[in-house]
């Protein structure tokens, strides 16, 4: 999710920390990658063959815990790495 705001302050050739005051949130811009449609079906018959299925992902952890859920694959715990 990306919150977009703005301030009238005419043409702007850079853009620093010191600009980001007195904005007006526009709105949200959000980005929804559904899983594949056999995405459920493939993990359910993994777990049928005693194959644990980890998932690694670049997005929040909650997400991918939701999106786990959603394809029916269980979410023991959620592990993130810092830089």
């Amino acid at each position: 999710m990306i919150a977009v705001a703005s301030r009238d302050r005419g043409v702007v050739l850079t853009v620093g920390v010191k600009d980001e005051v007195e904005l007006t949130l526009e709105g949200f811009l959000t980005f929804a990658d559904k899983p594949k449609s056999d995405a459920a079906r493939r993990s359910r018959k993994l777990q049928q063959l005693g194959i644990d299925v980890k998932i690694i992902t670049g997005d929040n952890g909650q997400v991918a815990a939701k999106v786990c859920r959603d394809i029916g694959v269980a979410c023991a715990g959620v592990v993130n790495g810092t830089k």
